[in-house]
């Protein structure tokens, strides 16, 4: 779906930009997603206006986030998505991936395998570091898989179509607040119970600039997260009787 609009770029008022937030939501999009297509407008307006192409460019204001929320997909619906059929195998392959490492959602795709290892150039980090993520061989045939899918068609747009599916996924289960990214927040979640609350650890594992972003996971609240992620309490009695009899 596309918005119509029948004017030029010099008729572009901020009630057009209205509509395109009022039009997102009515997608379900989260403030989040809205804010990044809001962000690409205003760049595309910039660079209008620095060749002169248009005479101004309007305030855009991005909308209200939650920046300390951590939204996490729990296992309960995990499971529920993992039933459905999305298509292809892939796409259920792919989840799991992510699930399981904390991928970013590009990383799968611009990564480089080596052995058992997923590179990520500094480059094309985020935090423009070099990262590595080490991989079953399970997972290394499913970043194969989705490689050889990306170079028919690798453009931006076809790494977004992963995240659409997913957030269909979503709403047949009934979820309307959640989206990709969650998956990350769901094994960030997970590890600071794994290694309790070494952030040191979690930071490198998901490639995170400072230990103060990790520790958004050390604020979630720690019976939540064991009655969200159920197989995690099994793993914490196991290691806490090793500790006694150690």
């Amino acid at each position: 779906k596309k918005i119509e609009y029948e004017g030029t770029l010099n008729d572009l008022y901020e009630n057009d930009i209205d509509k395109f937030v009022q039009y997102s939501r009515s997608l379900n999009h989260s403030n989040h997603t809205i804010n990044i297509g809001l962000r690409t407008i205003r760049t595309y307006l910039i660079w209008l206006y620095d060749r002169d192409i248009i005479p101004k460019v309007i305030r855009i204001r991005e909308l209200q986030t939650d920046t300390n929320e951590t939204k996490y997909i729990t296992e309960v619906e995990y499971n529920k998505l993992m039933t459905l059929d999305f298509g292809h195998p892939r796409f259920s392959r792919m989840f799991k991936l992510y699930w399981e490492t904390g991928l970013r959602l590009s990383e799968a795709f611009i990564g480089v395998i080596n052995g058992n290892w997923l590179d990520i150039p500094a480059d094309k980090s985020k935090n423009h570091k070099e990262r590595s993520i080490r991989l079953s061989q399970e997972q290394v045939e499913t970043i194969k898989i989705l490689q050889q899918h990306y170079q028919q068609n690798p453009t931006l747009d076809s790494i977004k179509w992963y995240s659409k599916k997913f957030k269909q996924g979503l709403m047949k289960i009934g979820i309307l607040n959640k989206h990709y990214h969650c998956l990350r927040h769901s094994f960030g979640a997970r590890r600071i119970i794994e290694t309790n609350g070494n952030i040191h650890l979690v930071r490198d594992e998901m490639g995170h600039s400072s230990v103060t972003v990790t520790e958004r996971y050390t604020k979630l609240n720690r019976r939540r997260i064991l009655d969200d992620f159920p197989s995690l309490k099994e793993e914490v009695k196991l290691s806490q009787n090793v500790l006694k009899y150690s």
